[in-house]
């Protein structure tokens, strides 16, 4: 899911104007001469998706503004596409508020429908909570947060507009470093995660979906948080008859169960991504957990790991809610080893901190010894 980087050659020249969808690759975004086939990428550009497809058809422009390319990615409540902004002439991720339990395209590839007209409030409620959320995640600013840029409703649904991210999810991290990574490598991308939560809590706002997939690790080492559950979790808890495709490893118990959650429903996402991440397996499903616990402890399964990191990370992936960590700050703290990273703000992952406080001691102590040797150099020589 990557693409070039937008720069100041891909942007629209002063005073040429709004760029023109026609010439707009819907694979790269590149703006490139007319024909099937992309000058750029290669990409062929064939005849038009099947009339059942539940994605927009490529080339749709929202709101006079943004230019719809190929899906990234799609899930159980929403498809997020390649985009432009035709004005600026960035590249930007537009996510569509799609459920396919409740919902799908119609014939002309553009009106969202619904399965079923019993099922209008359902879905109107789970888009109230999609906008919603766009609008706390708009005014909130955090470095591990993916910013909002702009909200629209059209074509009968919603639709939030990010900057595009360059990288990779830690999910594909994984998968290049054989399935799993040291324990201190993981906490290094994980705190970045743990702080933009502690400030997500401050402002009442829950992920609701912590998992490798929904971790994004920039070209940059920046991390940032994807995909919030608003929606998903506004469904699953009014209509309790409906499958919801939980990640299973990664959502707690109250969640299947529909039941109340809170900042101890992320403990658990984030727990779970550690132990992941070190572990190369997810736990077990919760469900599965509540029957019969058989989650092995890191250390069992080969990880290097602390005793009292561990002992932290078993409480923050407790069945009961009840049994963890009520609070992401409380886990944060019991799970970082000393003299490791601890609560910060900056989204950076924590190696490359610690290499500059090691690199500044280190400069610290050489000055130290040239100011030793300047003092007690001409007493060693009267000596």
């Amino acid at each position: 899911m990557t693409l070039p980087a937008s720069d100041e050659n891909d942007r629209p020249a002063p005073g040429s104007g709004p760029m023109r969808p026609e010439r707009i690759c819907p694979s790269c975004l590149s703006e490139v001469p007319s024909g099937p086939r992309c000058s750029a990428c290669g990409f062929f550009e064939g005849p038009a998706e099947d009339a059942s497809s539940p994605v927009l058809r490529p080339r749709t422009v929202l709101a006079g503004r943004y230019f719809v390319g190929l899906p990234l990615g799609r899930g159980g409540f929403g498809v997020t596409y390649k985009s432009r902004d035709l004005v600026s002439g960035e590249r930007v991720a537009v996510k569509e508020y799609l459920p396919s339990a409740l919902a799908g395209r119609s014939r002309n590839g553009l009106l969202v429908r619904l399965e079923s007209a019993s099922d209008k409030h359902l879905f109107d409620q789970g888009m109230l909570r999609f906008r919603q959320e766009a609008q706390a995640l708009a005014s909130l600013s955090h470095p591990s947060v993916v910013p909002i840029r702009d909200y629209l409703e059209a074509n009968g649904t919603g639709y939030l507009v990010m900057p595009y991210l360059e990288g990779k999810t830690l999910e594909a991290y994984l998968d290049g470093k054989g399935g799993r990574i040291p324990f201190p490598v993981a906490l290094d991308v994980m705190i970045p995660v743990m702080d933009a939560l502690r400030r997500l809590h401050r402002a009442g706002i829950m992920h609701r979906d912590i998992s490798p997939e929904n971790v994004f690790i920039t070209h940059d080492r920046h991390v940032i948080l994807l995909d919030f559950g608003a929606a998903r979790c506004e469904v699953a808890q009014s209509k309790k008859g409906l499958t919801i495709a939980f990640k299973h490893g990664f959502a707690p118990i109250e969640q299947y169960l529909g039941h109340e959650q809170g900042p101890y429903t992320d403990v658990y996402g984030v727990a779970a991504t550690l132990y992941r991440c070190c572990a190369g397996v997810p736990p077990p499903a919760a469900p599965q957990r509540a029957e019969r616990d058989e989650v092995r402890p890191p250390s069992e399964l080969g990880v290097e790991i602390p005793l009292r990191s561990e002992r932290a990370l078993l409480r923050a992936l407790a069945v009961r809610p009840e049994d963890r960590y009520q609070a992401i700050r409380d886990f944060q703290r019991d799970v970082t080893p000393p003299g490791s990273d601890g609560p910060g703000d900056d989204g950076v992952l924590g190696s490359s901190k610690r290499l500059l406080l090691i690199t500044l001691g280190l400069i610290g102590v050489v000055l130290l010894g040239v100011v030793m040797v300047a003092i007690l150099g001409p007493l060693l020589k009267r000596l």
